[in-house]
């Protein structure tokens, strides 16, 4: 269970830091209006700031993700999100973060 223990952002973790910034991510994608005022931009600079550790190159990855998603054009505002599968590629067995959905 979540204990608010009363830290503000910047005494978190880099692991929570790193997770928020990704929890950004996907809500400024899918148009959520839960995104408060979080850009791209802010995106990438809490992500880029909270790296911590990253032997596997994932959290770098992201990053680029996000700076590549930085210049793609805006979607209308008032569209819907595109919610179709496109695929149903399954994930290698190896890979610890690909999860088939």
């Amino acid at each position: 269970a979540a204990v608010d223990t009363g830290k503000t952002y910047s005494e978190a973790s880099a692991d929570f830091q790193f997770a928020a910034s990704v929890a950004a991510f996907g809500m400024i994608l899918r148009g959520s209006p839960h995104k408060g005022n979080a850009t791209m931009e802010q995106v990438t600079s809490l992500a880029s700031a909270s790296l911590g550790e990253d032997p596997g190159g994932h959290r770098k990855a992201f990053v680029e993700l996000v700076r590549a998603a930085e210049k793609l054009p805006e979607r209308p505002s008032g569209s819907e999100p595109d919610t179709h599968v496109r695929s149903r590629q399954k994930c290698d067995p190896r890979d610890p973060l690909c999860v088939d959905l």
